[in-house]
């Protein structure tokens, strides 16, 4: 079956619009990307988001579904009821400063800490921002 010039261009216009959703944010870390996509598509009881972060980013990093599965994440889902919180922030303006005092550039629109556990999912750790995203 041929196709038409129109359906060409359709299924292109559907690649770039993809491309576009699925890509990671300039800075964005594997977790932020993630909670990022399942408030937008939901879950589908795969690590697809935290997987098509790593393959665009961090190809090398062949352990990523090991090591989230190893902290209950199984699923994308998963990665933030057993392993991690997301943590909301409003943006800190340029040249702000966050609550910790230390200077920032940018914005930074939300965190992630490690949860303690399934019984406690309320609550977290705290600590720095960097420390909070250590897989």
């Amino acid at each position: 079956m041929d196709s038409t010039p129109i359906a060409d261009e359709a299924q292109e216009i559907i690649r770039n619009a993809s491309s576009d959703i699925l890509t990671p944010l300039k800075g964005e870390c594997v977790l932020c990307f993630t909670d990022r996509q399942l408030g937008q598509f939901g879950c589908h009881n795969t690590l697809r988001f935290a997987l098509t972060y790593r393959d665009l980013v961090a190809p090398r990093a062949t352990a990523l579904d090991r090591r989230l599965g190893a902290k209950g994440g199984y699923c994308d889902c998963e990665v933030f009821l057993n392993a991690y919180q997301p943590v909301r922030r409003s943006p800190v303006p340029i040249g702000g400063r966050r609550s910790t005092g230390r200077s920032r550039r940018g914005t930074a629109p939300s965190a992630l800490t490690r949860s303690q556990g399934r019984s406690s999912a309320g609550s977290s750790e705290t600590g720095s921002p960097a420390a909070s995203h250590a897989l």
